[in-house]
């Protein structure tokens, strides 16, 4: 790669790279304050980061594969503390493997996840693999995460029960973001099969993951009822829906892009089928030609296509030239 090549990538890059050194320095100065080892798959996202010149998004904190005795242990505090103390907002996935946390680092976690303060992180995706999380724990989470941009949580192999269960589902009523959640090797019994099946059935989780506990029959029928009863009531709505029903509004689209989440809404009025002579003397095809139809409104997220959004645009201003034409015309 030539000298001028390398120069416009720099010129162009958007990230500072001394904000990655800065923060790798604080990270291990924390570790050094704390008397904690400094996590190796940090240190090497960090570096990868640095020599690429791109922003760190995905943090992923374990320990070493093979540690001595003497070694001390990776802690999650400098982690987080380094975060913050940078104001560092680029984050998207935290993920903590094998590292035990206790209350003060949930509490410390819930705080930075919610989208309270003047700094926000927007995290999405967590993962916390075998941390030895407790009732307590799943209690301070689950208050966060109606607050939080989280669309994908992992708690799996975590020995909170079902009462960690019900401290979680509390911050899940009404929820419309959580997508996606995994309890794997959690020690959840029949109980939690009751717990989670009217969570699942009124709120936007789609994926639920339950490998390896004890909801046995009894506990499966617990959890599938409420989702098969939501199910049924919708499908009775619609069949007692008249043919000729033109409301097709309020179909709701939640997707997640890097600074937040999204809606899109749309409001169709479809006109019904007629036979093909009555078609010319309709009011409906007069006020079609006539552009008295109501509009359709789209909102769309900072992810949509250049090219999409130029053919919308040019169709946008064709309709309007035609309706300022017609009016000239009268």
């Amino acid at each position: 790669m030539s000298e001028k090549k390398r120069k416009k990538q720099k010129e162009n890059s958007f990230l500072d790279i001394s904000i990655l050194k800065k923060f790798l320095l604080t990270y291990e100065q924390h570790c050094d304050e704390t008397q904690s080892s400094v996590s190796p798959t940090i240190q090497k996202g960090l570096w990868n980061c640095i020599n690429n010149e791109v922003a760190i998004t995905k943090f992923v904190l374990s320990s070493p594969e093979t540690v001595p005795e003497d070694f001390p242990p990776v802690l999650f505090k400098p982690l987080v503390k380094t975060i913050r103390d940078l104001r560092y907002m680029l984050g998207k996935e935290l993920c903590i493997w094998g590292i035990l946390l206790s209350n003060l680092d949930i509490a410390s976690l819930a705080i930075m996840l919610e989208l309270k303060g003047r700094t926000i992180y927007p995290f999405y995706k967590l993962e916390m693999i075998d941390c030895g999380i407790d009732v307590w724990s799943m209690e301070r989470l689950g208050k966060a995460l109606s607050f939080s941009n989280l669309v994908s949580i992992v708690l799996d192999y975590n020995k909170f029960g079902d009462e960690g269960v019900k401290g979680l589902v509390h911050g899940l009523e009404g929820n419309k973001k959580l997508l996606s959640l995994s309890l794997c090797y959690c020690n959840l019994g029949i109980e939690s099969g009751s717990v989670l099946g009217p969570v699942i059935a009124h709120t936007a989780i789609q994926e639920l993951y339950l490998n390896g506990n004890y909801l046995q029959c009894s506990g499966a029928v617990e959890l599938i009822t409420p989702i098969s009863t939501y199910a049924q009531g919708l499908a009775a709505e619609r069949d007692t829906a008249p043919e000729t029903s033109t409301d097709f509004a309020h179909q709701i689209l939640e997707a997640t892009g890097s600074t937040g989440i999204y809606t899109a809404v749309s409001s169709l009025n479809v006109v019904p089928e007629k036979p093909q002579h009555a078609i010319s003397d309709g009011n409906e095809d007069k006020k079609k030609r006539k552009g008295k139809l109501s509009d359709l409104e789209m909102k769309v997220t900072v992810q949509i296509s250049l090219d999409t959004f130029t053919s919308i645009l040019k169709n946008s201003k064709k309709l309007k030239s035609i309706k300022t034409r017609k009016k000239k015309k009268k």
